[in-house]
């Protein structure tokens, strides 16, 4: 019996150590995902801001701490506005930190390497990710889709290349909204893809809406997705708010739909509008 207890006791004492062991390593894991969590959020686009005749607004409701979604807009010198959304596959630090790599690697430079003295190329940015981040053993490592593209200086077109990821939402006065894209591949799963860039017109007082998956799969409790048609119903609704309303009705509308405010999926939103006037 008294052997018993002894062992007994040894055995709390390795517990009672293993969990203090535990306890300070999971402090300092979260104290480095609040740190990863904070990173993301600094190189995260404004949430509006005015470019010339654009006007920006974007939001992210992650469903962890830290997200594999990433969005940015930038003006080049000629005048013209780059922008891009990605969503990285998969969930936590991981894809938080792909992400976060691909933010400083969609810079300035990026979307004016290929242009060789001409507009900037949609197309060959995406491509070039795609070689940087396809092995050539055909092993496949951490892919992503995303959406990149150019407003022209004068702001009435867009250039754009899809890889795999949602379609952007082109939203115009008296027209329901649009579809436009033919999704791509995503990035980083296939050698050699070749991407296309699609040019549109953008007519004054129009908006164009890029979206993560997340936002047409935010889920009902009985398992219904959002879907395309309610999300192009509600960008109908907002049309003649102000683009920066667009947030908080995003949010209130899909808590609602799902009956909760935990996101089971990152949904990300970058949206641009063209002035009606100068």
């Amino acid at each position: 019996m008294k052997r018993l207890l002894g062992l007994h006791y040894r055995l709390q004492s390795k517990n009672k150590l293993l969990t203090d062991q535990l306890r300070v390593a999971y402090a300092k894991l979260k104290e480095d995902m609040e740190a990863v969590a904070m990173a993301q959020r600094c190189l995260l686009a404004e949430p509006y801001k005015e470019i010339g005749r654009l006007r920006f607004a974007s939001c992210l409701l992650p469903s962890a701490l830290v997200s594999g979604d990433m969005y940015n807009y930038l003006k080049l010198p000629d005048g013209s506005v780059a922008f891009y959304m990605v969503d990285v596959a998969g969930h936590g630090a991981r894809a938080a930190l792909m992400s976060v790599t691909l933010n400083h690697l969609l810079d300035e430079a990026a979307f004016l390497s290929g242009a060789d003295g001409g507009p900037p190329r949609p197309d060959l940015v995406v491509a070039d990710l795609n070689r940087r981040f396809t092995r050539a053993d055909g092993e496949m490592l951490d892919y992503f889709t995303m959406v990149c593209g150019v407003v022209n200086p004068a702001g009435d077109s867009m250039t754009f290349c899809q890889a795999g990821h949602p379609s952007p939402i082109l939203i115009q006065a008296g027209q329901p909204a649009e579809l436009i894209g033919d999704g791509g591949f995503p990035v980083g799963v296939m050698a050699h893809e070749d991407y296309t860039a699609v040019t549109v017109p953008l007519p004054r007082g129009s908006r164009i809406i890029l979206h993560s998956d997340g936002t047409t799969e935010c889920a009902h409790p009985d398992g219904t997705h959002f879907g395309q048609d309610r999300l192009h119903a509600l960008l109908e609704k907002a049309k003649d708010r102000p683009l920066n309303a667009l947030e908080p009705l995003l949010y209130e509308t899909l808590t609602a739909w799902q009956g909760g405010e935990r996101f089971e999926d990152d949904v990300s939103v970058l949206a641009f509008e063209v002035a009606i006037r100068d």
